[in-house]
């Protein structure tokens, strides 16, 4: 019988340690190489992680297609720019999870942050 991967072994407590404990850096890192030279937007965006069927699964979206949006059509984590009435970037991330896939931001619970990109 397949007991899973080591993540699957992983409890919600074990995964906000390791991104609490400093295994996931605080420190921003910079544009991809090759990225366009543009003005940065904050924005934020949720890394949905659920349990299904005893295994820890992560969920994607794929953006609507739009001419000329740089992301239209990509597969993605559900997020956008932040709004004035956003107080901090997690509140950005559930408002655009809720706006996007109907995630309700009192049922989510944020486990960490990574690090600024």
């Amino acid at each position: 019988m397949d007991t899973g991967s080591r993540l699957d072994q992983l409890d919600r407590t074990a995964i906000s340690d390791r991104l609490g404990s400093g295994w996931v850096s605080a420190t921003p890192i910079r544009e991809l190489p090759g990225a366009p030279d543009r003005r940065l937007r904050p924005a934020a965006v949720l890394l949905p992680l659920f349990r299904h069927r005893e295994a820890w699964h992560l969920l994607f979206i794929r953006r609507t297609e739009h001419t000329g949006d740089d992301h239209s059509g990509q597969v993605a984590f559900p997020g956008g720019r932040r709004d004035p009435a956003d107080s901090d970037a997690a509140a950005t991330a559930l408002r655009e999870a809720q706006e996007e896939i109907g995630l309700d931001p009192e049922q989510v619970r944020l486990l960490g942050k990574l690090r600024p990109l």
